[in-house]
């Protein structure tokens, strides 16, 4: 086993210690190469050029007049050489997963450190889970899929582990970032990608129409090219906030060059003289005695927690700043900082959809709610009542995400984030490592009919989508569940196709007890 060192996005749910990155020098170059290349394929990118060519020899030498291989490609862990087509390949991190499904590849093994993103569902890798990783990369794992090609764009395991890169070279050519892990694009790591799979025309064609999305936002959003936004990270274990200032950083550069945004000119005018919080890369660190930072100069902030959330949200400081007060704060879930953080086709999209109509709307003074919209369903009615979390575990039980997210009707006993954050170590671990166990544990969180908290105090006892009751009592105005083992604080939230109830606590069924041991 080799460990995997504490570098950005060390994603171990539920605690969800995800590291903002340290920013590099470099992505002006990256940037300048991105547009050159972008103008020089744009012309012969086809409308359809995101699904698989036939046939492509694009390489990266001029003219090949057959096969693309052997080639060399130079990258951050050095020379990468393919003498043949690679067939069996296996992802490190979710860029390269990301960037495959595009393509319509299914590698024969992938490792992300959280479960995949709902944003990356509806393609290739549909019904297909990677290995979620705990902190530990088997390297015997890797070998056992025999790949011809291992992939590691983001560099968790190559640009920031070079030994452990060196390891994995021994056992297949492996795929680094293509010169710098902490700068490098969304465009420059695909079209890497697609430069060792003989892929290039496919890449230029996703990344026209991507562009041609990006160029749009203007359009449909003209709130948010200008503005000045903010995006940070609260660690409520450490009690500070980190904020991202420099696009050498890609989140930034993304936010900044892509998209338009600008950084706060206070929080750039405090990372260059020093005067607040605690520089490190292209990121800021503040103690919360500081955090009236994220908002000054900010039409906007995007606040990722890793944590409780009622640390930050009941914080006096927290509340007297205007962008709390204007509602202007819009707090990103898992998928949605994913989504910011590792930006690419599919990702881009979702952001488009989800989280920009809450950005337009901070931003023009009508505040981030007005444009949330209605609940979708009882997954995202919970997500108002702060329970984000759950949503990243529901994809390893098909019955209870069908049940939350199908047309009804369901009640959800919806863990909220500080719930899942202080649960029971034991519990929470055997839960992320023992996947069918979770899967009967969200089967008892659903409940196969639309019921009130009033119809549920009188009803006494609940049958829940696994067979097995959920036992009601009330104590004064709380309402308690399973002789304690949670507690509701946020009732009857409305969605079109029922009703979330969000809870303090996780409910064990009595097979669950058994097996951790509790019964």
């Amino acid at each position: 086993m080799v460990a995997h060192p504490r570098f950005l996005f060390r994603l171990l749910l539920p605690i969800l210690a995800l590291t903002l990155l340290a920013a590099a020098c470099g992505s002006d170059d990256d940037d300048a190469a991105d547009a050159s290349d972008s103008a020089s394929a744009s012309a012969s990118a086809s409308a359809s050029a995101s699904e698989p060519a036939e046939e492509d020899t694009t390489t990266t030498t001029e003219a090949m007049e057959e096969s693309a291989y052997p080639l060399t490609l130079p990258q951050q862990l050095g020379e990468l050489t393919l003498e043949e087509a690679p067939e069996t390949l296996v992802a490190l991190d979710l860029w390269s997963l990301d960037f495959l499904t595009e393509l319509g590849i299914v590698p024969a093994e992938s490792f992300t450190f959280s479960p995949a993103p709902g944003w990356l569902s509806g393609g290739a890798m549909d019904g297909v889970e990677p290995t979620t990783l705990e902190g530990d990369l088997s390297i015997e794992a890797v070998a056992a899929a025999q790949p011809d090609l291992i992939l590691d764009v983001s560099g968790f395991f190559t640009a920031f582990a070079p030994e452990t890169g060196q390891t994995l070279q021994g056992v297949a050519p492996t795929l680094s970032p293509p010169s710098d892990g902490l700068a490098d694009t969304w465009k420059a790591r695909f079209r890497h990608i697609g430069e060792a799979l003989d892929r290039s025309e496919d890449v230029e064609g996703i990344i026209a129409e991507t562009e041609a999305a990006i160029a749009a936002v203007g359009d449909t959003f003209p709130n948010i090219p200008g503005a000045a936004v903010t995006f940070a990270r609260f660690n409520e274990a450490q009690g500070t906030i980190d904020i991202i200032i420099d696009d050498s950083d890609f989140t930034r550069a993304f936010m900044n060059d892509e998209l338009g945004m600008v950084t706060p000119p206070a929080q750039i005018a405090a990372f260059d003289d020093g005067s607040i919080g605690e520089p490190f890369g292209g990121a800021l660190n503040l103690s919360l005695e500081q955090l009236a930072l994220v908002g000054e100069d900010a039409e906007a902030v995007l606040m990722f927690v890793a944590g409780n959330p009622e640390t930050l949200t009941e914080n006096s400081l927290w509340q007297s700043l205007d962008v709390v007060q204007d509602d202007k704060v819009i707090f990103l879930d898992l998928d949605t900082t994913l989504a910011v953080r590792t930006p690419s086709p599919r990702a881009i999209n979702f952001l488009i959809e989800e989280v920009f109509p809450q950005l337009d709307a901070a931003i023009g003074g009508d505040g981030a709610s007005a444009g949330a919209g209605e609940a979708a369903n009882v997954l995202e009615a919970g997500a108002a009542g702060g329970s984000t979390l759950i949503g990243n575990f529901s994809s390893f039980s098909p019955d209870f995400q069908a049940a939350v997210t199908g047309p009804g009707p369901v009640t959800a006993f919806l863990p909220s984030d500080a719930g899942l954050t202080t649960a029971d170590p034991a519990v929470v671990g055997a839960l992320q490592s023992d996947f069918a166990l979770l899967d009967i544990v969200l089967q008892y969180h659903a409940v196969p009919e639309a019921l009130t908290a009033e119809e549920i105090i009188a009803a006494g006892s609940i049958p829940t989508l696994l067979g097995e009751d959920i036992t009601v009592t009330v104590d004064g105005d709380v309402v308690i569940l399973n002789d304690g083992q949670a507690t509701v604080s946020a009732a009857d939230l409305m969605a079109p196709n029922g009703i979330a109830h969000v809870i303090e606590g996780v409910l064990l069924p009595s097979a669950a007890l058994e097996q951790l041991g509790l019964g």
